[in-house]
C-alpha cells in the first residue's frame, strides 16, 4: 500500500507528530510511508516530499501549506491519503485531534464572550477554522478518526458529521519507552538534590495556563506543610506568575521548572504521580505516557485520554479541572499511602498496555481499508 501524509513537520516531538511519526515507523515494514512537509526530521523508514509554505505569519504559514500540500496530493498516485485535520483540504481519512470550533465555545464557557471572540477573529484561529469546516464536509473525505468519545461528538454536534463516517481510535504509547524505573528516579533525585524517599509529582505541558498549572500549585499549596514531596515542572511556558504563586503559597522550595525538556520519558519514568488539570484537552497523550510509567493520574473528566481511565483504579477523575480541593485531596491520598500509590500505579500501567502503538495501527489500518472500500 502506497500511503502519503502530509504533515507541517515531521518529527518525533509534540502531540500530532509523534503519532504520525509512530504510525509511520510501523506502516514503513510492509508499506510505503510518503511524508508531505515543510519540515522534516531525518528518517531513514520514509519518502519525503518537501511542500513549500509561508514561514511566518502564522496564518499565512497555515493556508499556504494547505494549499500547495494539496496540489502535491492532487498528483501524486496514493492508495490512500491520510492527515491530520486542517493539514490540508482534501483526504482519504482525516484524524481530527481536536475540534477547533468547539474549543473556542468551551474558552467562551471559560473564560468569557470577550475571550472567546479574540479567539475567533485571529486570524491563525479564523484560516483553521475555515479549513476545519472544509474538511469535514461530506465528500472532503472517506472516513474520520476521532481521538476520543469527546471530539467524535463534537464532530456531530458542531460540523454535522454522520456518526458512521467517524472511528474513535485514540493516539498509542509506547510502553518500552514509558515505564515504572526506579534507577532514573535516583538519578532525578540526585540531579535536584532531592531524598529518594520523596514523592514526586509531575506537570508536563506548554500551555501552562490551559494546562491548568495554577489549579496544581494552588491545590499542592492546600496540603500540610509538613509533608515531602516535589511537583516538577516540564514545559517551556512563562514560569514567573506561577513561581509567584507559588512564593505566596510558601511553596517555592517544593516546585522545580525543568524548562523544555527533550527527552520526556527520563523524567516520567522517574516520577510517581501526574497532576494534568486541564480546562479542554481533545486528548493528552501525557495522560497515556503518565499511565505507562505507572504513575496514578489525577485530571479532569474533559480529558479525552480520561475515557480510557477508571476512577479510583488508576487515577482520580476530576468533575471541574478548577476545583483545587477536589484536586489536593487526591494529591493528599496519594502522598500519605504509599501502598495506595503503587497499587495504583501498576493498575496504570496496564491500562496504558492496552493502547501500544502496534495495537492502535492495525485498528487505524482498518479505517484505511474501510475508506479504499468505499473508493471503488
Amino acid at each position: 500500500m502506497k500511503i502519503a501524509i502530509p504533515t507541517r513537520s515531521f518529527n518525533n516531538h509534540g502531540g500530532i507528530s509523534r503519532c504520525i511519526y509512530a504510525l509511520s515507523k510501523i506502516y514503513s515494514r510492509k508499506h510505503e510511508v510518503h511524508i508531505f512537509s515543510s519540515n522534516f526530521e531525518p528518517a531513514d523508514f520514509i519518502t519525503s516530499h518537501l511542500v513549500p509554505s509561508a514561514k511566518s505569519p502564522p496564518f499565512l504559514a497555515e493556508y499556504t501549506f494547505a494549499s500547495n500540500v494539496q496540489s502535491a496530493l492532487d498528483n501524486f498516485d496514493a492508495d490512500i491519503t491520510y492527515a491530520p485535520s486542517s493539514a490540508c483540504w482534501r483526504a482519504d481519512v482525516f484524524t481530527a485531534n481536536s475540534c477547533h470550533k468547539a474549543a473556542i465555545e468551551i474558552f467562551r464557557k471559560q473564560r468569557g464572550i470577550s475571550y472567546s471572540l479574540l479567539k475567533a477573529f485571529e486570524p491563525k484561529s479564523r484560516v483553521v477554522l475555515e479549513i476545519e469546516r472544509y474538511n469535514y464536509q461530506k465528500g472532503h473525505y472517506k472516513k474520520i478518526t476521532a481521538l476520543s468519545e469527546r471530539v467524535k461528538g463534537e464532530l456531530m454536534q458542531y460540523y454535522k458529521v454522520p456518526p458512521e463516517d467517524i472511528r474513535v481510535v485514540p493516539p498509542g504509547v509506547d510502553t518500552d519507552v514509558f515505564f515504572p524505573d526506579g534507577k532514573k528516579k535516583k538519578e532525578l533525585c540526585e540531579k535536584y538534590s532531592i531524598l529518594q524517599s520523596t514523592p514526586l509529582f509531575l506537570f508536563c505541558g506548554h500551555e501552562f495556563k490551559r494546562k491548568g498549572l495554577a489549579q496544581a500549585i494552588g491545590a499542592l499549596g492546600k496540603l500540610d506543610k509538613a509533608l515531602d514531596w516535589r511537583l516538577i515542572v516540564i514545559g517551556g511556558d512563562n514560569r514567573a506568575p506561577y513561581i509567584s504563586l507559588a512564593q505566596k503559597l510558601g511553596i517555592e522550595q517544593k516546585i522545580i521548572f525543568a524548562g523544555f525538556v527533550k527527552d520526556i520519558s527520563a523524567y516520567f519514568n522517574a516520577c510517581d504521580a501526574f497532576i494534568f488539570p486541564t480546562a479542554y484537552e481533545p486528548y493528552g497523550m501525557v495522560i497515556t505516557e503518565a499511565l505507562s510509567s505507572g504513575m496514578p493520574v489525577i485530571t479532569p473528566r474533559i480529558a479525552g485520554a480520561a475515557e480510557l481511565m477508571t476512577h479510583e483504579k488508576d487515577g482520580f477523575l476530576l468533575e471541574s479541572a478548577f476545583d483545587e480541593v477536589e484536586i489536593a485531596k487526591y494529591a493528599s491520598l496519594l502522598l500519605s499511602d504509599k501502598k495506595l500509590r503503587q497499587k495504583m500505579g501498576a493498575a496504570a500501567r496496564k491500562t496504558a498496555q492496552k493502547y501500544t502503538w502496534e495495537k492502535i495501527a492495525k485498528k487505524m489500518m482498518g479505517v484505511f481499508e474501510e475508506a479504499i472500500d468505499l473508493k471503488k
